[in-house]
């Protein structure tokens, strides 16, 4: 039993997930529960036959959630929800973004049927409510059968995804509030459920880390954290992790937000170039024969950590090219660069230095 308890936050943005309160046990009841900021599932169950999980309150503040409910897990027990009961919970996406409000089912998300032929059963989920203005999907099924799903009310508002997702050659279609699988999806559905194309809520919205180094020297010792980035203990995230007090570096990790470059005038195309010592040269051109591009909120992000591109400009008028030289965080090894707030669209190389493959 947990009851009238208050939970999280827990995890640390998308780097160290954490689930609010796990659920696998018969005849459980988790109930009056306050459970805020945690980074995996609110609540997740994993096939806990008999279980009443009721009157929680599952809020997400500051930090990203997958998950309000999570009915999901498809084993330990082969999806054996029967009589679970899901009922009277609030899940609150009011200051960030719950990638998914109540999952249910193993194939919720972009699923080849003929090889995953799960199905999970039993379960009810009943009079619930979904609120906040950060919702990704709401009620979602896909993979059950004699599943129940009655007088539940989203209030939510659900995001645009920041991607298109395919699956399987067709597009998934937005999420909504109430949407199911129909070749997977079997049991008794209130009447505003639509039968959709799911996709992957990772590839809707892909999220980017990013490290704070100010708190990650502070937490290390400077010295080892400058020798750390300049690729002098081997792989960085391992050697920041055996550091001291490496166990707390997830603390140093949030989400990083892209600028919106969206409408912003100019075409902007990247080309990384051959540059030593231990330094990426990246090309910038504007293929705008018209607009001059602005490249005030232009970010590179190298393994996860902001880097500056030294000699970019502001402004790139038409036609115009300019070089900038990365030098931070450049060693031996495989890399992975991304960019944001370019006028165009942002992007992603994954190489490895010296330049031996590249990968665009």
């Amino acid at each position: 039993m947990a009851r009238n308890n208050v939970v999280g936050p827990a995890g640390r943005a998308e780097y160290v997930i954490a689930d609010g309160i796990s659920v696998d046990c018969k005849n459980a009841v988790v109930e009056n529960n306050t459970i805020t900021d945690v980074t995996d599932g609110g609540v997740v169950v994993f096939q806990s036959p008999g279980a009443v999980i009721a009157d929680n309150i599952i809020r997400a503040e500051n930090r990203i959630m997958i998950y309000g409910i999570s009915m999901e897990d498809y084993w330990p027990d082969a999806g054996n929800f029967t009589n679970t009961t899901i009922t009277r919970n609030v899940i609150d996406a009011s200051g960030a973004m719950i990638r998914e409000g109540i999952g249910m089912g193993p194939l919720v998300g972009c699923a080849d049927i003929e090889e995953e032929p799960l199905r999970s059963r039993g379960a009810i989920v009943t009079d619930n409510v979904l609120m906040g203005s950060h919702m990704g999907y709401g009620y979602v099924v896909g993979g059950v059968e004699n599943w129940t799903v009655t007088g539940n009310v989203d209030l939510s508002t659900h995001l645009v995804p920041g991607e298109e997702a395919e699956c399987f050659d067709k597009i998934a279609d937005a999420p909504a509030g109430f949407q199911l699988d129909p070749r997977t999806t079997d049991g008794t559905f209130q009447d505003e459920f639509e039968a959709v194309v799911l996709g992957g809520v990772f590839d809707m919205w892909p999220f980017q880390v990013i490290a704070d180094e100010p708190c990650m020297s502070d937490l290390v010792g400077a010295d080892l954290f400058a020798d750390i980035r300049a690729g002098s203990h081997g792989d960085q995230w391992a050697a920041l992790e055996e550091a001291p007090n490496g166990e707390r570096i997830a603390s140093c990790v949030g989400v990083y937000q892209p600028p919106d470059a969206t409408g912003m005038p100019g075409d902007v195309g990247l080309q990384a170039q051959d540059c030593t010592p231990n330094c990426i040269g990246i090309r910038i051109f504007n293929l705008s024969e018209t607009d001059t591009a602005d490249m005030q909120d232009a970010e590179f992000i190298l393994d996860d950590f902001s880097v500056p591109c030294v000699g970019l400009p502001e402004l790139i008028g038409p036609q115009e090219e300019f070089n900038c030289t990365i030098e931070s965080g450049v060693s031996e090894g495989f890399h992975v660069l991304m960019w944001y707030g370019f006028p165009g669209a942002g992007g992603k190389w994954t190489f490895s230095y010296p330049f031996e493959e590249e990968e665009a």
